[in-house]
């Protein structure tokens, strides 16, 4: 008899998904709500977390810092949605990792772009901004990877 697994079948989603977040993102830089609120939904099914006064007060502080991010252009929207998003599938022993991973990730990406630029046109790469749902992605995938095995 077949058993499903549903936090891997969860997680499994979360991948597609991220594929389509970052096919956009890359191309289009929009995060479109409806993969956003798929995404959420995903993560509160799958979450290994119990809602602890601890884990509200860093899921708080990591929403403040974002919107600060947000506010100081920073950071994007469509970015913080899609953190926000995976965010209840992340415990809070791995959130921090998380957010690191993510400011790692996003610098190598702006490296990547500050090379891409300086060949090509880097008021172009300016204009058009980095598609930083790529790391936020794959950032959160390890960091829900992490918090399901415990």
């Amino acid at each position: 008899m077949f058993i499903l697994n549903w936090p891997l079948a969860g997680w499994l989603s979360l991948a597609g998904l991220s594929l389509i977040v970052c096919f956009y993102d890359l191309r289009e830089r929009i995060i479109p709500n409806s993969v956003c609120l798929i995404i959420f939904t995903i993560a509160l099914m799958i979450s290994p977390v119990s809602v602890t006064v601890v884990w509200a007060a860093q899921v708080t502080g990591v929403v403040c810092l974002l919107l600060v991010f947000y506010r100081y252009q920073v950071w994007g929207g469509g970015d913080i949605k899609l953190l926000l998003a995976f965010l209840p599938a992340i415990s809070e022993k791995f959130l921090l990792l998380t957010m690191t991973l993510i400011g790692l990730t996003g610098g190598v990406l702006c490296a990547f772009y500050l090379v891409y630029g300086a060949w090509t046109d880097m008021e172009q790469v300016r204009k058009k901004g980095l598609p930083f749902g790529i790391p936020v992605c794959f950032a959160c995938l390890f960091g829900i990877t992490a918090s399901l095995k415990g």
